[in-house]
């Protein structure tokens, strides 16, 4: 079993927020602790890892330092920058493990935000809310 998320989902701060709620709250069960710990580890990596692709990703379209200080990007390079950021955020991370159950993890206490963000990982949230 396996599931995606986007580059783009990675980097959503209720995403992230959501994650580390998860991951830092109390589960019972000691094999869906260890599997929720994983995803995190998994997800973790997979973030470091688009990180340092979006960095080589700027540098390779010469915008590295505008980038990094929130600059506009020069026009000559504008649309370049924009399709290439657009595709990567796009770009699927595989993620080889089943997703977190809902029930699982229903009684953390995620905002209705960080659910939506995290809906990628989730499995079962129709079962909840129907």
């Amino acid at each position: 079993m396996s599931f995606e998320v986007t580059h783009e989902t990675l980097s959503k701060p209720q995403f992230r927020t959501g994650l580390n709620k998860i991951l830092n709250a109390e589960i019972k069960d000691f094999k869906t602790a260890y599997h929720i710990g994983r995803i995190g580890d998994l997800l973790e990596q997979k973030h470091r890892e688009a990180k340092r692709t979006f960095e080589k990703l700027a540098k390779s379209h010469d915008v590295y330092k505008e980038v990094l200080s929130n600059s506009p990007i020069p026009e000559d390079k504008k649309e370049a920058w924009e399709k290439a950021n657009k595709d990567f955020l796009a770009h699927p991370v595989k993620v080889e493990k089943r997703k977190i159950r809902a029930k699982e993890i229903s009684d953390v206490g995620l905002s209705p935000l960080e659910v939506v963000a995290l809906e990628s990982i989730i499995d079962g949230i129709d079962a909840i809310t129907d």
